[in-house]
């Protein structure tokens, strides 16, 4: 209807990176700048609900941070945040981001510039590269999700969910928490779409993953094709069928 639901974009850097996970990064919002987007209620509803206001003080009196206004939080913001520090991290590795931050990671920026350390001198996120992130599970760091008792002794990185089980109460459980890998063992699927400008779009390409990118394999997809092949139309996570894409990519 146009009277509640609100949306905002920002442009992410040429030769840039910034990572969305389950939480808003978009902070600063000035309707005058060229690298915004927005929707056309985005500041009567906000001013609606009491969430903000002009600061008429300001030299930029119409300025909206559009995480604290919008953004409700999280309990246990590294569920959040330690991912968008792992993929900085590992794309510019000279950064120095701290893996401990506050509710709204404030001493985050919204996107970083890519510098991997590569032989060859190239500087550039590959399709290979974001595949390789969305399998990571912290490994070689203080958080990895292999390592400890939890990970048993064949470093299983799978943490299930804690549950009000036995003498253990939810809010007894929600004090303590285990890290948030990106690549988990309830992931329906992942994607990697390939921008490539000196290709013509009827060859549009697509890596689709079915299931946990750590356990699967990515698939190459020809966006304009005229079908999928059965196996990649049907499955589920809850039963193994071997015409299944959803099963075959785990084999």
């Amino acid at each position: 209807t146009g009277t509640s639901a609100v949306w905002a974009a920002q442009r992410v850097p040429d030769g840039h990176i910034s990572v969305v996970a389950n939480n808003f990064v978009i902070r600063d919002l000035d309707p005058a700048s060229p690298d915004v987007l927005f929707s056309s209620n985005l500041f009567q509803v906000a001013q609606r609900n009491g969430w903000w206001t002009p600061d008429p003080s300001s030299p930029n009196p119409n300025l909206l941070n559009f995480l604290h206004v919008f953004s409700p939080g999280r309990m246990h913001p590294n569920y959040m945040h330690r991912r968008v520090w792992r993929v900085f991290s590992q794309a510019n590795p000279g950064l120095g981001l701290p893996a401990d931050t506050g509710r709204f990671a404030e001493d985050y920026p919204f996107s970083v510039e890519v510098r991997l350390r590569r032989t060859d001198g190239r500087t550039l996120l590959t399709p290979q590269d974001l595949m390789w992130l969305q399998r990571d599970h912290y490994e070689g760091t203080a958080y990895s999700t292999t390592q400890g008792l939890a990970a048993g002794p064949f470093g299983d990185p799978n943490r299930f969910d804690l549950a009000p089980t036995g003498n253990m109460t939810l809010l007894r459980a929600l004090q303590g928490e285990f890290p948030r890998a990106i690549s988990l063992f309830r992931t329906s699927y992942s994607t990697v779409a390939v921008s490539r400008r000196d290709r013509p779009n009827a060859l549009a390409l697509l890596f689709v993953c079915q299931y946990a990118p750590d356990v699967a394999s990515y698939t190459p997809v020809f966006v304009n094709g005229r079908g999928l092949a059965r196996d990649w139309t049907s499955g589920s996570m809850h039963m193994y069928s071997p015409n299944s894409g959803e099963s075959v990519s785990q084999r």
